[in-house]
C-alpha cells in the first residue's frame, strides 16, 4: 500500500509534466533539472531528523516554459543505521508544484507541498503525511537580498503549525572569479515538533544558521558544494547547540 500511494502521486506529478512538455514554449530552453545532493547531515528547520547521519537526497524538477510554473519531486534517505527504525521511518520523498513571478523589484513564490514518510507503519496514515503552503517574497536588487518565507503546515491530526523564516545574503569574493555567496537565516515556529522537555509547545526561534556555497558549471552540469552553521537552542530537536555540516549537490539541466 506504501508503494503504491507513493507512485500514484508520482504518476500523476510526472504526467502533470510529460503534459506541459508537449505544449511548453519551444524558446524555451533546459526546463528539465535532475541532481542529487549528499549531505553529512539532514536538518530541517533546525532539527536533526537523522540523529547526526548522512544522507543521499535525489530530485527532479520540471519548468513549464515562461509560465513561472514548476513541478518538483524531492526525496531523502538515510546512508547509514537503516537497521534502526527511527532512522528508516525519515525516508521522505515529497512533491510540490510552485509558481514565481516577479513584480517590481519582488520575487514572489506559492508552493504546495506534499510530504511523504514512507516507511513509517501505516503509510499513508495521518502520522506520515503532511501538507504544506508556502510563500516567499524576495528583493534580489537591494542591498543583502532580503527575503522572507511563511510556510502553514497542515496536519492531518489537526496539530496545524507556522514557520516563519527571514534570511539575508551576499557575494564574497576573497579569491578571483571565485565568488561565494553566503547566506544568514532564521527561523522561528509554533510547530509541535518544537517542544519543551515537560512536553507541551514552546513556540520560539528553531534555528539561525550561517551557510557558505559556490556552484561550479561545467556544460549542462552543475557541482555545488555548501557548509553550514547551524545554531539551535532547543535540544528537543537538535543535540547540538552548534551544528556543523555540508554537502555537495550534482545537477543537470537539458
Amino acid at each position: 500500500m506504501r508503494s503504491k500511494y507513493t507512485i500514484a502521486i508520482f504518476i500523476v506529478w510526472i504526467g502533470w509534466a510529460i503534459t506541459a512538455r508537449a505544449a511548453e514554449d519551444p524558446t524555451d530552453t533546459k526546463p528539465w533539472e535532475i541532481g542529487v545532493t549528499l549531505s553529512s547531515r539532514y536538518i530541517s528547520r533546525g532539527a536533526e531528523m537523522l540523529e547526526r547521519e548522512p544522507a543521499v537526497q535525489p530530485f527532479i524538477n520540471y519548468t513549464y516554459g515562461n509560465s513561472g510554473f514548476t513541478a518538483s519531486a524531492w526525496s531523502s534517505f538515510a546512508l547509514s543505521k537503516r537497521d534502526q527504525e527511527e532512522i528508516k521511518e525519515c525516508d521522505e520523498v515529497d512533491f510540490t508544484l510552485a509558481y514565481a513571478r516577479t513584480i517590481g523589484i519582488v520575487d514572489i513564490t506559492i508552493a504546495a507541498d506534499h510530504l511523504n514518510f514512507i516507511q513509517v507503519e501505516g503509510y499513508p496514515d495521518s502520522h506520515s503525511t503532511d501538507y504544506d503552503l508556502a510563500g516567499t517574497i524576495s528583493f534580489p536588487s537591494l542591498p543583502l537580498s532580503p527575503s522572507l518565507l511563511f510556510i502553514n503546515s497542515f496536519n492531518r491530526d489537526g496539530d496545524d503549525g507556522q514557520y516563519l523564516e527571514g534570511a539575508i545574503s551576499d557575494e564574497i569574493n576573497l579569491i578571483p572569479a571565485l565568488p561565494i555567496t553566503s547566506t544568514l537565516s532564521a527561523g522561528y515556529t509554533n510547530q509541535s515538533w518544537l517542544i519543551d522537555e515537560d512536553d507541551t509547545r514552546s513556540p520560539g526561534i528553531s534555528h539561525i544558521t550561517l551557510s557558505f556555497q559556490h556552484e561550479f558549471t561545467v556544460g549542462s552540469f552543475a557541482i555545488e558544494p555548501v557548509f553550514n552553521l547551524t545554531s539551535t537552542q532547543n535540544r528537543q530537536i537538535n543535540p547540538d547547540k552548534l551544528a556543523i555540516w555540508g554537502g555537495i549537490t550534482l545537477k543537470h539541466s537539458w
